[in-house]
């Protein structure tokens, strides 16, 4: 198995996390550390076309996933958030926390 980091996929011209569209929003859902986390968002700031990245993690086991019962936790700047929590609600029920 090839395991490779945030930091190692992406290029240093950003194309891998260069945003498709103006405004949008790159919500991460998988298990990184808050170092790589902070350097995806400041990359996200530097090449985004004013779009925001937003870190996650998603707890649960896969019935608690059928069942949309997931618990997910997750920071960013606000509005960004705000226009995602819709979204998050579906996955988890409304067992969302925010930072």
């Amino acid at each position: 198995m090839v395991v490779k980091s945030v930091t190692q996929v992406a290029s240093p011209s950003g194309v891998v996390l260069s945003p498709v569209l103006e405004n949008g929003i790159h919500l991460s859902l998988s298990t990184i550390s808050p170092e790589c986390a902070e350097w995806a968002a400041q990359r996200y700031h530097v090449v985004g076309k004013g779009s925001t990245y937003l870190s996650g993690t998603v707890l649960g086991r896969p019935t608690l996933a059928e069942a949309a019962r997931l618990t997910i936790l997750f920071s960013g700047p606000q509005e960004p958030k705000a226009r995602v929590i819709p979204l998050l609600r579906l996955l988890s029920g409304g067992a969302l926390s925010e930072s």
